[in-house]
């Protein structure tokens, strides 16, 4: 799986997502701050207004998740104190940002890898609020940066799906890709 988020200013969003398999799936995702969009194999989709908020809050979750960004003033902390995170008396904090689902991380203190993230959200499909959970082992570098090769998905308790990873990283991203359709 290869995924690259570019965060750009002015509200404005792009991300891809390539999933190697036995065959190769792409979908990129675009906002340019007015318009949303998801293009892939079966073509070019709009998003309505609220679909286009509610992928901007769950790309915040995925954009939490890698930490770095956490430094900016805009977020804020609350201790969640310790957990059993299968096995590990995990150190938890919820992060929050106006606007954005508040997202739980749970972090192994021998580490300092995150091992579970957890948040509710409001699932549009569904038309109700669920409580997704990700845990993270197989802790891999490349390129000096930390990533979790094995992930295990839950939704309300039930499992969601497992994915094995391998990252990829690129030097360059081409804009082309990232480019508005045209309606």
């Amino acid at each position: 799986m290869v995924f690259h988020v570019v965060e750009t200013i002015g509200g404005k969003q792009r991300g891809e997502i390539e999933i190697r398999a036995t065959t190769t799936m792409r979908s990129v995702y675009g906002d340019d701050g007015t318009t949303a969009w998801v293009s892939d194999e079966q073509g070019v989709r709009f998003s309505d207004p609220a679909e286009q908020a509610d992928s901007r809050r769950l790309l915040h979750v995925d954009w939490v998740e890698v930490l770095w960004p956490l430094r900016r003033p805009a977020y804020r902390f609350t201790s969640l104190g310790t957990a059993d995170v299968r096995g590990i008396q995990a150190l938890g904090v919820r992060v929050s940002r106006d606007g954005d689902y508040d997202v739980d991380l749970y972090v192994d203190p021998a580490t300092w890898l995150v091992v579970k993230m957890a948040f509710r959200h409001d699932d549009l499909l569904q038309h109700r609020v669920v409580y997704d959970e990700t845990y993270f082992s197989g802790w891999k570098t490349l390129n000096g940066v930390g990533y979790a090769s094995h992930l295990e998905k839950f939704r309300d308790g039930k499992p969601k799906g497992i994915s094995d990873a391998e990252v990829a990283f690129s030097d360059t991203v081409d804009d082309a890709i990232f480019q508005k359709p045209s309606p």
